[in-house]
């Protein structure tokens, strides 16, 4: 009774690409049947590959399945130590006592927040997320300086062109 590539393969331990390799070097004489795939007779094929014993067929799986039974109880001990710390957690939490929550109070803007602009950021007035539309980055901004300030600032811009 003739066996095929992948029977043949799986009786030798060897790969399929193994044993077509080996029937294309004339290594191990092979016919194809009528469905043009090869058929290896068994004794032609153990001549040159030794038969592998049933536990060696697989020695990968046995590794695999080994390396599963591990992962399997390291994820049971990961998750009973997770149930553990859940209950600690839990335990705590009913003994600590239960504070009303502070609300922040608001800063009162200070002109010193709002006076000067740092390069590129507009006036860096705090709570801002962008700069108002009254500030330059090159220049105080005109909401926080008076009408004095701005007569001074005035008269000395004048003095300097003179």
């Amino acid at each position: 009774m003739s066996c095929s590539l992948v029977e043949a393969a799986i009786a030798c331990g060897i790969n399929r690409s193994t044993v077509l390799r080996a029937i294309k070097a004339s290594k191990i004489s092979a016919s194809k049947d009528e469905q043009g795939e090869w058929r290896i007779e068994p004794a032609e094929l153990h001549r040159v590959y030794p038969p592998v014993q049933a536990n060696e067929a697989r020695p990968e799986r046995a590794h695999q399945e080994t390396l599963i039974a591990e992962l399997r109880n390291a994820l049971s001990d990961m998750r009973r130590d997770r149930d553990e710390w859940r209950e600690q957690a839990q335990r705590f939490a009913l003994l600590a006592p239960k504070a009303e929550p502070v609300q922040p109070k608001p800063e009162p803007a200070r002109a010193a927040d709002h006076a000067f602009a740092a390069l590129g950021d507009g006036c860096g007035r705090r709570g801002a997320l962008r700069a108002p539309a009254c500030c330059s980055p090159y220049r105080p901004c005109p909401r926080v300086l008076n009408s004095s300030s701005r007569n001074s600032r005035r008269r000395r811009d004048a003095s300097r062109l003179r």
